[in-house]
């Protein structure tokens, strides 16, 4: 009661003003000062002080309500199906790199980050760019490995950031990259995207990009489209990277991750 609480906390020499009624009733309580650097330094030393006043053996055991809903797990398994179909569909690797740009690397295959995101309080000098693309970061990794290896092939499914206005966005993204020392089968590097599209009973259309971006090689590029919507970009990596990072072939594409997960028609196939 409002008589016991205010008595406890009173003979306990704490200053006890009860504001409001009803559910708004509120109690302000000033601690004194030889106790407040010890053991009573927040509400719920308040509540312990009445509750052993008033005998823990007199309070009711009762658990605390708590209303739960289910959880939609959907679009966890359409990413894991993405994944599996890269994996062992495609034989290629996931990897999982930082959020931020290598600015030496960037530096070095003469990649321009347009619209990038700066970090106020960045780790290092070198690291001071939210990335904006996950390609550089897979031509990283397949600089990293290409010695010992003929052919490599990698995948990430990640953020991205970019700067649209004044606001930041944020995108789900999936990228991938088949790299080969001597040749990359164009053919079927586009075939494993096609798989993936049929996973999704997604009806791509593929056209050829008129202009280059940052990585693409001209004509070897096409963007891809489900009707009137770009859901990502896919072709040849450019000679002028290919030669800064020691020679070969690279095929890589960049497929929105957003796109993919709205499309509704892989959700029936992942839950059976």
């Amino acid at each position: 009661s409002e008589q016991f609480i205010t008595k406890s906390l009173r003979a306990l020499e704490c200053i006890v003003d009860v504001q409001g009624a009803g559910d708004k009733k509120q109690y302000v309580i000033i601690v004194p000062t030889f106790r407040s650097t010890k053991d009573i330094r927040r509400v719920e030393d308040i509540v312990e002080e009445v509750g052993r006043l008033y005998g823990y053996g007199n309070i009711s055991e009762k658990l605390p309500s708590k209303i739960t809903t289910s959880a939609d797990f959907s679009q966890v398994r359409k990413i894991i199906a993405f994944k599996q179909q890269l994996a062992f569909g495609a034989g290629m690797r996931e990897v999982e790199n930082y959020a931020v740009y290598d600015i030496d690397f960037l530096k070095k295959i003469n990649w321009k980050v347009e619209q990038g995101v700066t970090l106020a309080n960045s780790l290092s000098e070198q690291r001071t760019v939210l990335v904006t693309s996950l390609i550089p970061h897979l031509l990283q990794n397949v600089a990293d490995n290409m010695a010992n290896h003929e052919q490599l092939r990698f995948f990430e499914w990640a953020r991205i950031w970019s700067l649209s206005g004044k606001s930041i966005q944020e995108t789900s993204t999936l990228s991938g990259l088949f790299y080969h020392k001597k040749q990359v089968d164009f053919y079927e590097a586009k075939q494993h995207l096609i798989n993936l599209f049929e996973l999704l009973k997604m009806p791509v259309e593929w056209k050829i990009a008129k202009k280059a971006s940052n990585w693409s090689s001209r004509f070897q590029t096409a963007y891809l489209f489900v009707g009137a919507a770009t859901i990502g970009v896919a072709g040849m990596v450019s000679r002028r990277i290919t030669s800064r990072l020691g020679g070969g072939q690279m095929f890589a594409f960049a497929l929105n991750g957003e796109e993919l997960l709205a499309w509704n028609a892989l959700q029936q196939k992942c839950i059976s």
